[in-house]
């Protein structure tokens, strides 16, 4: 094996199979998806080239992943939902220590990986689908604005601390700051509700028949479920070519992503928790 696969293989072991315990006590349903599943089938390992470790669960699980959410926590984890926005629908995060995994100058992983990521599919008609909610792709210039203004008034993102905005947003902030908290509280759900009305965002859909039958694998040991049609599935997310590793494939040209308006008719039933959590709401 070459230091890659060495680090990844003990980072399971010691960090990824804690994570699947839990869900598992839980009886939280999930199996591989996406990349990991790719290099689960094809190079019996984890990717060289792959950052996160992809596992898939259906929308029923999605109030059961908030107590997994408390529990990792209680264990170390850090543990991030819809990427620091305050409604849970399809994303959730979990980062494991960085101690053996190199970096750049600016902090972003090199090698190696460093977060779980759980996909929440909700069936609607025959169709698995991910509305992705922080993905404005292929929105105009107005909805990118609506998502990045909301980011800014919550402060989700470390770059819109006091001590690390840059200076173009500086202006911006300073008026943001000295806004009462009930002000705060009224523009971000007024931003929020012209983001939903007028962006678009990414979706990843797949064919119902992919999810409705699982067979398993073993990865360093450790058996996992994994699509009975897993071939086919990764056929319709990575083409005919996927046994074949290509180092400059483009995730764009990914199977089953679509950019689509994100209040849609047809999602109207999804039940979307909405979550407190102080990293949330800083200025609260």
């Amino acid at each position: 094996m070459n230091n890659i696969a060495n680090t990844n293989q003990e980072r399971f072991n010691q960090y990824v199979v804690p994570i699947l315990e839990t869900l598992r006590e839980l009886d939280i349903k999930f199996w591989l998806d996406f990349g990991t599943l790719l290099g689960a089938v094809r190079d019996k390992v984890i990717s060289d080239w792959d950052h996160d470790f992809d596992i898939s669960v259906l929308d029923s699980d999605r109030e059961k992943l908030i107590l997994a959410r408390d529990l990792l926590q209680a264990k170390g984890f850090k543990v991030v939902l819809q990427k620091n926005m305050h409604w849970f629908e399809d994303l959730m995060q979990i980062y494991i220590p960085r101690d053996e995994v190199s970096t750049d100058s600016k902090g972003r992983i090199k090698e190696g990986f460093d977060h779980v990521d759980i996909y929440i599919y909700t069936l609607i008609g025959d169709m698995f689908s991910m509305r992705r909610l922080h993905e404005p792709v292929g929105s105009s210039r107005l909805g990118i604005m609506y998502y990045r203004l909301f980011r800014m008034i919550n402060k989700s993102d470390l770059k819109y601390n006091d001590t690390k905005v840059s200076l173009r947003n500086k202006p911006l902030m300073f008026i943001i700051n000295i806004l009462p908290d009930e002000a705060k509280a009224t523009l971000s759900k007024l931003v929020w509700e012209l983001y939903i009305m007028k962006a678009k965002s990414a979706w990843l859909v797949a064919p119902y028949k992919f999810f409705s039958e699982f067979t398993n694998v073993t990865l360093y040991g450790y058996k996992l479920e994994i699509p009975q049609q897993y071939e086919k599935y990764l056929e319709y997310r990575y083409s005919d070519q996927w046994r074949v590793p290509d180092a400059n494939w483009d995730v764009s040209n990914n199977g089953g992503c679509i950019h689509k308006r994100i209040r849609s008719h047809k999602i109207t039933h999804i039940s979307v928790e909405t979550i407190n959590n102080f990293e949330k709401y800083l200025w609260e």
